[in-house]
């Protein structure tokens, strides 16, 4: 008697859905490079983000500043860095920087409610033909003196 199922690869052959035999050390070759290339992106965008935040902040420090000076009188025109290191300045500039920080997370926010819900209606279409099975219909008992 002849066995019907075809014969088990190598153990380092990988058999895809397609029926094609690959070798696991290119597939995972290849899985690594690209999760190699992706993590120097990440990498890179992440580093030019953190980059910018000095600059910003001792931009948004330095207009702080000179409002909170211009409201005392004492503004010159010219603002020396240590002056700008007191309380008043850095409380305001830290609540600049908290409601900032809140204010970024709106984009992501209100992006998921919508696919979310989305979602939920894609999953709803997709089960729409098989419900039927899971909906046992009820009879209705339908007199002929309830008609009139």
């Amino acid at each position: 008697m002849s066995n019907p199922l075809p014969p088990d690869p190598p153990p380092n052959m990988v058999r895809d859905n397609t029926g094609k035999s690959e070798d696991a050390n290119s597939t995972w070759n290849g899985h690594f490079w690209t999760i190699l290339a992706l993590s120097a992106v990440m990498l890179i965008l992440d580093t030019s983000n953190y980059i910018s935040m000095a600059p910003e902040t001792a931009i948004l420090e330095h207009i702080v500043c000179g409002k909170y000076y211009a409201s005392l009188g004492i503004f010159d025109g010219k603002l020396q860095p240590d002056k700008c290191k007191i309380e008043p300045v850095q409380s305001e500039v830290a609540i600049i920087l908290g409601w900032k920080d809140a204010l970024d997370t709106i984009p992501g926010g209100t992006l998921l409610l919508p696919k979310r819900c989305l979602d939920s209606i894609g999953l709803y279409v997709r089960l729409c033909p098989i419900l039927p099975l899971f909906v046992q219909p009820q009879e209705q008992n339908v007199s002929a003196d309830r008609l009139m």
